[in-house]
């Protein structure tokens, strides 16, 4: 052990006892602990192997994302346009059927929502936009008061 990891200093320890912190038997550890958290391979090494696994899950993200937009832009022409593109793609399965029950339920409920017009769904994106807002100053105005109760 470092002389550093056992302070005998009456001053730290009454340091310690006024802002809580564990006791010097948990503190005399800390040197083991931070050396427990970092990583077994070197710096470089370790950023290297982050920024893999990082690259690595945006380009699932991006394949996932894609993969999204495929499927509703065949959604979207199918219930807007072409209600037999189902049954085109998929070729006789049992698949194509199910889908195309899909596209012809969806078909009245696209049209019931268009007839509505844009004013109502532009209020409520607007009260969806305000509301979004408001929490964000709420949660944002809890954490600046929970960080100054902490200096104090």
């Amino acid at each position: 052990m470092d002389e550093l990891d056992e302070p005998d200093e009456p001053a730290f320890r009454q340091l310690l006892a006024r802002h809580e912190e564990p006791a010097l038997a948990q503190a005399a550890r800390l040197s083991e602990r931070v050396r427990a958290k970092l990583p077994e391979a070197a710096p470089p090494r370790a950023l290297r192997q982050e920024q893999a696994r990082l690259a690595r899950r945006r380009v699932w993200a991006g394949v996932l994302l894609a993969g999204l937009l495929v499927l509703l832009s065949l959604g979207a022409w199918s219930v807007l346009i072409d209600s037999s593109l189902p049954v085109r793609t998929l070729g006789g399965s049992g698949l194509d059927k199910g889908l195309l029950a899909l596209t012809l339920l969806a078909k009245p409920l696209v049209s019931t929502l268009a007839s509505v017009g844009p004013l109502p769904y532009l209020i409520g994106a607007l009260m969806l936009l305000v509301g979004g807002l408001l929490w964000w100053l709420l949660l944002d105005n809890a954490q600046s008061t929970e960080r100054m109760r902490g200096r104090r």
